[in-house]
């Protein structure tokens, strides 16, 4: 039988836990749902209800929001210094 976190479906049984319902019931959670599970403290009735308290819930707007004026230039120095060390990586490999 092949085991999977009931969050994100990883499925290596090396980094899986198995987690214990208040139910009495027991499900897999990969070791990072399982860490969240621990930090909340909630003990969970059901599969469900953990699922549902732990699934990604960050969206594309949030992590996209409007930079300020360092925030941008840090972005675009950065950008540029890691441009530079890769042709530089890039043009030494070369023959």
């Amino acid at each position: 039988m092949i085991h999977r976190c009931i969050v994100c479906d990883f499925s290596d049984t090396r980094g899986l836990t198995r987690f214990a319902l208040r139910s009495g019931e027991h499900c897999f959670l990969c070791g990072t749902h399982a860490l969240m599970a621990e930090r909340v403290g909630v003990s969970y009735i059901s599969t469900h209800a953990l699922k549902e308290a732990l699934r990604d819930r960050r969206t594309s707007d949030r992590r996209a929001g409007h930079q300020d004026e360092l925030a941008e230039s840090l972005a675009v120095a950065f950008i540029a210094e890691k441009r530079e060390r890769h042709d530089r990586r890039a043009a030494t490999m070369t023959p």
